[in-house]
């Protein structure tokens, strides 16, 4: 999985979902994109490293990575969504699904836009490719992709030890 897009949304409600427990397999990125310690330093000041297999630490925060398992199907509550990185030559918006509805939130191209919202119920968080390149919309729940692989990393973002939000990667 390649890193074209990055989105930090903080003080979301825990993760829930019903897929086996796994990690998607990210590839090392190519020299011209970020990595996602790169994208997460770039976001909050501080340089990432390695923290284990799959974590990374930097001296004040903890990205945990979240199992394929956990971050399919979320659960409501109020968010602050806000794009953090993105390395695709074209566009995206990124929202969420609800009722087999997309709900537009942020364009990627806008770095460092925020958004807040309130989400009631059961929801997926998806990234719609623009109609002039493929049209997609990759959801967090990989069984409703057109390919059913999953297209979204998740990592769980820790600052001393206390849970802040989540950074959601796209392919």
């Amino acid at each position: 999985m390649h890193r074209n897009h990055a989105l930090l949304a903080a003080a979301l409600t825990a993760a829930a979902g019903t897929a086996a427990a796994q990690y998607t397999h990210v590839k090392s990125p190519p020299r011209s994109e970020m990595s996602h310690a790169q994208i997460l330093a770039g976001a909050l000041g501080e340089s990432f490293g390695a923290a284990g297999k799959r974590d990374l630490a930097s001296d004040s925060f903890y990205a945990d990575r979240i199992k394929d398992s956990h971050d399919q199907i979320w659960g409501g509550g109020h968010a602050l969504a806000t794009v953090i990185g993105k390395q695709a030559g074209y566009g995206h918006t990124f929202g969420y699904v609800q009722d087999g509805d997309f709900n537009a939130l942020l364009r990627t191209e806008d770095i460092g836009e925020s958004t807040s919202v309130k989400i009631d119920g059961l929801f997926e968080w998806a990234l719609h490719v623009d109609e002039q390149n493929t049209g997609d919309l990759w959801r967090s729940r990989k069984s409703k992709n057109r390919d059913h692989r999953d297209h979204m990393v998740t990592y769980a973002i820790y600052e001393h030890e206390h849970l802040t939000g989540f950074a959601l990667f796209f392919e």
